[in-house]
């Protein structure tokens, strides 16, 4: 399934769910592969992610949904912006940065094979945090498939995590 993910839209490795501790199991045991996952979230989000929406919270600029759409880990979940923007956003801490690299790489490239040749793919080092990001975008898309690596901070050491985002780019989130 779903592997990884990344924090400004989508910083998830599909196929590499498949390779890592942080794949949902009840989403794996469905039968749903990577590219169908994609497809599912793509179509959703054309209608704000509606129709996987469960409990929402509000908060100030914010509505958070949970989702039982879960393709990494559990933590999955429909962010809504005050502006009327949609994401859904997955994360996945990994043990170190070789771990994060990995799936952020294996991640891209499962995307990208899911992916028909219209769509095209712009990657960048980040400037707020050490990391990369990969972004995917088609002209028929008004959204973006967004995948990140970076290093987050710890309590006491760095963490390096993979973030996946589907939706409306959210420059607030560089």
């Amino acid at each position: 399934m779903v592997s990884v993910l990344l924090l400004g839209l989508t910083t998830i490795s599909l196929s590499a769910c498949y390779a890592t501790q942080g794949v949902n199991n009840s989403t794996a045991s469905s039968g749903i592969e990577p590219c169908e996952a994609i497809r599912t979230l793509t179509d959703s989000y054309r209608q704000q992610f509606r129709d996987i929406r469960r409990a929402k919270r509000s908060h100030d600029r914010i509505t958070i949904w949970s989702t039982d759409y879960q393709v990494v880990g559990s933590g999955c979940e429909i962010w809504g912006w005050q502006g009327g923007n949609y994401n859904y956003v997955c994360n996945y801490v990994a043990p170190d940065q070789s771990s994060a690299d990995k799936i952020f790489q294996k991640a891209k490239g499962t995307i990208k094979g899911c992916l028909s040749q219209d769509w095209a793919l712009h990657e960048e080092e980040l400037t707020e945090a050490p990391g990369s990001k990969a972004t995917f975008s088609q002209a028929d898309f008004s959204g973006v498939i967004d995948l990140r690596m970076l290093q987050t901070r710890g309590i006491t050491t760095p963490r390096w995590a993979v973030y996946l985002m589907i939706g409306d780019y959210n420059y607030d989130l560089q």
